[in-house]
């Protein structure tokens, strides 16, 4: 029985719904799904039935929910997208503030680094073109120390605002503005990825620096421990040895005295036995008649055993051992404290050693290499937009100091002399050691020349090559400082360098003892007369050393550049053996032969050397020091190479060195030790192969030179320099011109840097400060000058008189007559010499130096008058005449100089010298490095001697 559709309808209807509605309240749908009324389908007229209610109910039920999993599916891919963005975005976020804090860290290194690292502080000057001050203030001790110094306020200020700027760069590297930023996003990006993002590393990478220069040090400390050590162990068995052999000779004394112990016995038992008796009738009787006398002969016999005990005594004599014995416990002490020593320093050197593998280092080597050449790299970039920045802000202040660089600019000196720069010259260089004929062959061809040139360092030397030139018919004038000789229709001319001219035009220029272009003091003039010299030919003659500096110089020009290299003619020896055995005493002089030359370094160790061999030895001795009239040492050389003039033997300073032609057999250097005016220093190198190679000399009556010294402890010093050669000169002394000077006290005054710009002493000294030297060259020793100028200061002159002044040969005790004739001058009048320049026999030694003052006086007088024309002829005339009034009361005083007083040794002078040096620099192993006193190394007397 068919149920009728209707009731179906009705009956499936309700199940169907709370389904549907159960599911939408579970999927959380807010309303229920409504589901359309089907129509009511019938039966067809066929007879085949429709589909049936519960088909049709299923058939919609299954659609239904279909519908419901895809909106479920769909709403929960949509939760998913949105739970991914939410993801996606906490990520991101994520990711930027880690970025920003890698950027943030970054910055702040780079902050570090501007700030305390010295090497980003450099670079930034640089890329301002203000670099220079740093490395000139390090060299002037008063600008350094002198905070009110107007170099040191302008340099205060330029730190200042570097240091100041490091903030608002900061700003910028921050990026507060996106395009600032991105100047800065490739440098950052660069350091980040290099690791310093992160604070832990860019800490290890800062700790690497000081973990190396600890390292270093603890690494130097332990080599300097080891090589003391070594040098302890060398002197510990030299010590041994020395005990070994003190051993033996003690043992051999010891012999002697057995030896001799017998001799002495058998000798006096053969002296005291009594005779053989005589058993004739005559012996018998004068036996008997002795007795009468018997008391007397008894007194006398004991007499006569006395006398022959001692005479057998003093013939045989016993060493002693006492002495020996007592070296021998003090060396035996001194090992035993040194072996000490030694286990102490093995000790600390393990020590250290250990510590030095017991941390590792923050970072592999590998890693802070990479990260420093990044930073190498980013460094330029760096720096140079912070001096963008800094110009930016401080254009006015960068511009100021840039002004005053350029005046004080020595980087390129060759520029200095465009008129020697119209042509190529030719650079000739004579090269090679004293007695090589280098000179010579330069002479020759300035001979040849149709107009020349001869420049060398002494009034001397130019006054012995004007006489040769003249003696050979060519018509030369002389300049020097104090003298100027013009003969009319000259050719060629000879001067010091000082007075060479670089307006004159020559065809052949001789610059004589080239080396001394590198002198603190006056390698400025060398310098000058390379450069600017306007001739075809200059022929440079000098040591070997020099050669590597006129050879850049010549580049520097464009000039030609050709190389003679010389030998020399004869032998140069050191001798075997010094003067003295024992140092600490007088008397090695007596030793000296005829030709030799005793080296000093001191007027008093001069003349009192002169007194010893005069009354120890037949021979007469001639002086040469450098405070002696250039005339008095000329006739002084004459003295001594003349062979029938009864002066045989030479004493002198280093002055010998140059300028002097003399038949020497052999140097003696009385110490290697001299006080230069400031300090006790030790003769270099090239001190000793210059004084000693004036021994020997071609076509004198001694071809063979030879060397040595009076200090035993100073012959292997003096071996050593010997057969070492002379290290390359490397740079070049320059001074500024008057130009220069000029330009910088107008650019002072511009800028309001000093009120007191127009004194010469202030502008020297901030001229100095900020000079900039770079290459081959360095800025020579201004101290005389700044003193000059500052005992100058108050005379109203114009800055090129004042400089011109300062280069005056002026010491301290001729200062008032300088500033008497620059007050006279800068007053328009005549200045004449004071009433303390007449001069008087000299007494005493110290009579002598104030002769050699006077003459200094008269000297300087006249250069003066040379230099600032007119003249006075009235008063240059009364200077020449007390010239040679001094000069003959100097000539006096050296040949009568026994009746000198004079209270000097100098053994006790010689002996603190050392005593100084070797407390300041330690003993260099030429000495004796044992704990014996002189006495001992040097035993006196017969106790010494054995057999």
């Amino acid at each position: 029985m068919l149920r009728s559709l209707s009731s179906l309808r009705r009956e499936l209807r309700q199940p169907i719904l709370s389904s549907v509605s159960r599911n939408g309240a579970r999927l959380g749908q807010p309303n229920p799904i409504r589901i359309r009324q089907l129509p009511t389908r019938h039966f067809s007229a066929s007879g085949n039935a429709e589909t049936s209610p519960r088909e049709e109910h299923e058939r919609r039920v299954a659609a239904a929910q279909a519908l419901v999993e895809e909106r479920r599916r769909k709403n929960q891919e949509k939760l998913l997208q949105t739970q991914q963005q939410t993801q996606q975005r906490k990520e991101e976020k994520r990711l930027a503030r880690q970025k920003k804090h890698r950027e943030h860290t970054v910055i702040s290194a780079v902050s570090h680094w501007l700030a305390k690292d010295p090497s980003f502080f450099a670079t930034t000057m640089d890329e301002l073109n203000i670099s220079s001050q740093s490395a000139s203030l390090s060299t002037d001790p008063e600008a350094t120390s002198n905070k009110n110094h107007p170099m040191q306020i302008l340099w205060a200020q330029y730190k200042q605002l570097y240091y100041e700027s490091i903030p608002a760069f900061r700003e910028q590297m921050d990026g507060t503005a996106r395009k600032i930023k991105f100047e800065f996003t490739e440098d950052i990006e660069a350091l980040a990825e290099a690791g310093f993002g992160d604070p832990g590393w860019g800490k290890k990478y800062r700790q690497v620096r000081g973990y190396r220069v600890r390292n270093q040090d603890m690494t130097r400390q332990r080599e300097k421990i080891e090589a003391e050590l070594q040098g302890q162990r060398q002197l510990m068995r030299k010590a041994k040895a020395e005990l070994a052999g003190l051993r033996q000779e003690v043992e051999m004394i010891q012999e002697t005295q057995k030896r001799r112990l017998l001799e002495q016995k058998e000798a006096v038992k053969e002296a005291l036995a009594p005779p053989k008796k005589d058993e004739s009738f005559f012996s018998q009787a004068l036996a008997m008649m002795s007795n009468v006398f018997s008391s007397k002969a008894e007194v006398d016999e004991e007499t006569a055993r006395s006398k022959r005990v001692e005479e057998i005594k003093a013939r045989i004599k016993i060493p002693k051992t006492s002495r020996m014995e007592n070296r021998m416990s003090r060396k035996a002490a001194a090992i035993e404290q040194q072996q000490r020593e030694i286990n102490l320093a093995a000790t600390e050197a393990k020590r250290i050693k250990g510590r030095l593998n017991r941390r590792p280092p923050p970072m592999s080597d590998s890693e802070y290499e990479r990260a420093n050449k990044i930073v190498e790299q980013v460094r330029s970039s760096i720096c140079g937009k912070l001096a963008k920045h800094i110009r930016q802000r401080h254009e006015k202040l960068i511009l100021q100091f840039q002004t005053l660089d350029s005046k004080t600019d020595l980087t390129k000196p060759h520029e200095w002399y465009s008129y020697a720069r119209l042509d190529r010259r030719k650079i000739i260089f004579h090269g090679g050691p004293t007695n090589s004929g280098k000179t010579y062959a330069a002479l020759q061809r300035l001979k040849a020349a149709k107009q020349g040139l001869y420049l060398g360092p002494l009034r001397l030397l130019a006054a012995e090559i004007y006489e040769t030139l003249t003696e050979d018919g060519i018509y030369t004038n002389l300049f020097t400082g104090q003298e100027r000789r013009e003969i009319p229709f000259s050719t060629h001319a000879s001067a010091t360098v000082e007075m060479c001219s670089t307006e004159d035009e020559y065809d052949v220029v001789v610059l004589d003892e080239i080396q001394m272009i590198a002198d603190d003091a006056r390698g400025a003039a060398w310098t000058k007369a390379l450069m600017g010299l306007r001739c075809k030919e200059i022929h440079v003659c000098g040591g070997w050393e020099a050669k590597k500096i006129v050879q850049k110089i010549a580049k520097a020009c464009g000039d030609e550049f050709e190389v003679h290299k010389y030998e020399r003619f004869s032998k140069l020896n050191v001798g075997d053996q010094s003067l003295a055995v024992d140092p600490t005493k007088e008397g090695a002089y007596k030793n000296v032969r005829p030709g030799d030359c005793v080296v000093a370094f001191s007027r008093n160790d001069i003349f009192a050397i002169k007194r010893e061999i005069e009354t120890t030895t037949n021979y007469k001795c001639c002086v040469i020091y450098g405070k002696l009239p250039p005339q008095t040492r000329a006739d002084q050389a004459r003295l001594f190479n003349d062979p029938d003039s009864g002066y045989d033997i030479l004493v002198a300073s280093d002055a010998i060195g140059m300028g002097l032609n003399l038949n020497i057999r052999r140097i003696i250097f009385n110490s290697i030790f001299k006080f230069n005016g400031e300090e006790v220093i030790r003769l270099s190198h090239s001190d000793v192969k210059q004084i000693s190679g004036r021994a020997g000399r071609r076509n004198s009556p001694y071809p063979n030179g030879e060397v040595s010294c009076r200090d035993p402890r100073d012959l292997q010093y003096i071996r050593g320099c010997m057969s070492t050669e002379i290290e390359p000169i490397e740079k070049a002394g320059l001074l500024p011109t008057t130009a220069h000077i000029e330009l910088f006290s107008e650019a002072l005054g511009a800028y309001n840097l000093d009120d007191d710009h127009s004194a010469l002493h202030n502008v020297l000294r901030q001229f100095s400060a900020m000079a900039t030297v770079r290459g081959d060259f360095f800025l020579c020793r201004q101290t005389e000058m700044k003193t000059i100028a500052k005992r100058l200061k108050d005379v109203p002159l114009l800055l090129t008189d004042a400089y011109t002044l300062c280069l005056s040969p002026t010491n301290e005790n001729s200062m008032k007559i300088l500033e008497n004739f620059a007050t006279k001058y800068a007053q328009g009048q005549v200045s004449g010499l004071p009433s303390r320049s007449v001069p008087k026999k000299a007494k005493s030694f110290d009579d002598l130096s104030y002769l050699c003052g006077l003459y200094a006086d008269a000297d300087l007088f006249l250069w003066l008058q040379m230099k600032f024309p007119p003249s006075n002829a009235v008063e240059a005339q009364t200077a020449l005449a007390r010239k040679e009034k001094t000069l003959e009361f100097i000539n006096e005083a050296l040949g009568n100089t026994e009746r000198l007083k004079l209270n000097h040794s100098y053994i006790r002078q010689a002996t603190r010298h050392r005593a100084v040096w070797e407390a300041e620099n330690g003993n260099d192993g030429t000495g004796f490095e044992n704990d014996d006193t002189v006495e001992d190394m040097y035993p006196q007397g017969e106790d010494s001697v054995y057999m």
